[in-house]
């Protein structure tokens, strides 16, 4: 009998260092970062291309801006080379926003109002002596967190992962990566990262590839 609770004991043991490892397979793709971007790279990796990513995120998903900025979207006001990235991303916004079921999203008419002259008022609402005007048809507002969950959901559902974890490091042999080292799950095994850290993606990979990267600024619009 102690021999058969003994045996029992350890094959529990063995499965929960199993499972603990987070991935039973090695990842096509690790995703650095758990923000709108590295989800949103994670979605179509899973659902257009058939490539079920691993996406890594120190804290908890959408824990910075992702979840807590406004959520402002505007079709028209890019310039110069940003113009078609502007219109792309506001179309994709809707289609995802009817595809996910995003209750937030929702077109709306922006206005411009000056209220320090009287003048021509299209907003009725307004209770001082103001001029307004509609400034702009092509603009919606969405939560950006139930944004992000919501495809990070459809994510998963088509295959995607996700691990809470502190990456440390990425391992590189040969010039070419190996794997992603992190600080509880040891490493993980996989030959494709994307670094989707936000404004802390240039600081993670100055200090892993060791070379300080180039940016372009773009002045887009005000």
């Amino acid at each position: 009998m102690r021999r058969s609770w003994l045996l029992l004991v350890l094959i529990v043991i063995s499965l929960q260092s199993f499972f603990n490892q987070g991935l039973m397979m090695k990842p096509q793709v690790v995703v650095i970062g758990g923000g709108i971007h590295g989800v949103s790279i994670a979605y179509y990796l899973a659902t257009q291309y058939n490539v079920k990513p691993l996406i890594i995120e120190q804290t908890q998903v959408a824990c910075a801006a992702s979840g807590k900025a406004g959520g402002f979207l505007a079709r028209h006001w890019g310039s110069g080379p940003t113009i078609q990235l502007h219109e792309k991303s506001y179309d994709l916004h809707k289609q995802l926003a009817q595809q996910l079921n995003i209750e937030s999203f929702r077109e709306i008419t922006t206005l411009s109002v000056d209220g320090n002259r009287k003048g021509k008022n299209v907003a009725k609402w307004l209770n001082r002596k103001v001029t307004s005007k509609i400034m702009d048809d092509g603009t919606a507002q969405v939560t950006p967190l139930e944004f992000t969950d919501k495809l990070l959901a459809a994510a998963i559902e088509a295959g995607a992962e996700l691990l809470i974890d502190s990456v440390t490091g990425i391992t590189i042999e040969n010039d070419e990566v190996r794997g992603v080292q992190c600080e509880k799950s040891g490493i993980i095994e996989t030959e494709n990262v994307i670094i989707a850290m936000g404004p802390w993606s240039g600081k993670h990979a100055t200090n892993t590839f060791h070379s300080i990267l180039q940016y372009s600024p773009i002045r887009c619009c005000t």
